[in-house]
């Protein structure tokens, strides 16, 4: 039998996955989870992410244009309880605070998450706001995002796979 539910309460059973926001600007780096990461089109290949308006993480992609959608895999799971309490406001560098390790990127400033299913290196296209702000970026955050060829080629899809021994 079908129950007609309240909106807010029908989106918290949409699909979602787990996945870390990274970003940089003028030599400052930071890191956030995020829930929704959407892929909106494969060519051009876009994705969409929120993330609301007073996010530190917000204000540096904003500033720079530019960052990686990394999708989780439980090496980051010890992390999440930990960045509840930080902000990169005032954290030094919240991928050392969460005992997070990175790797350079190759099209963005902001580093990938080692250890993670896919990093998907993102510059933002266009964002919107609807009551939070949604920025549309190049494979990005709340954001519209535009992939670059690079970026199709290190994102390693084929990792994400539910018969790896690790995801069992």
């Amino acid at each position: 039998m079908l129950h007609e539910v309240p909106l807010p309460q029908a989106y918290r059973v949409t699909p979602t996955g787990l996945y870390l926001i990274s970003t940089a600007h003028q030599g400052k780096r930071n890191v956030q989870f995020a829930f929704r990461a959407l892929g909106i089109s494969d060519e051009p290949p876009l994705l969409v992410i929120g993330i609301q308006d007073k996010n530190f993480s917000r204000q540096m992609i904003q500033t720079s244009g530019e960052f990686v959608l990394n999708v989780c895999s439980r090496n980051q799971l010890h992390a999440v309880d930990k960045s509840r309490d930080l902000t990169g406001r005032t954290t030094e560098d919240k991928f050392l605070a969460l005992g997070l390790d990175t790797l350079p990127s190759k099209i963005v400033r902001a580093p990938l998450v080692a250890g993670c299913h896919a990093n998907v290196e993102c510059r933002v296209v266009h964002e919107f706001s609807c009551g939070r702000t949604v920025p549309l970026r190049r494979r990005g955050a709340g954001v519209l995002c535009r992939r670059s060829d690079a970026a199709r080629r290190t994102a390693c899809w084929k990792n994400f796979s539910p018969r790896r021994a690790d995801l069992a």
